[in-house]
């Protein structure tokens, strides 16, 4: 997770999902000042997007995907 520097430094690399850090710290702060503001009672859900980041540790599972049109998740 968070794409972390040794992920690809591993064996085999590790496919990671890669977060927008200094969004998340913004939105999250903005979020808090908004509760302590009073502004918004309820609680609130932000969806940030994401990056998959595909090395080795998933490459097997890719060429499976690829091989078998019909799958579910």
């Amino acid at each position: 997770y968070d794409d972390i520097q040794y992920s690809g430094w591993v064996f085999p690399p590790l496919t990671t999902v890669r977060i927008q850090k200094h969004e998340m710290g913004f939105e999250a702060f903005r979020m808090l000042l908004s509760r302590l503001s009073g502004k918004r009672k309820k609680r609130q859900r932000k969806i940030l997007p994401v990056e998959i980041i595909v090395r080795k540790s998933s490459l097997h599972f890719q060429k499976e995907v690829q091989k078998n049109e019909k799958h579910d998740f």
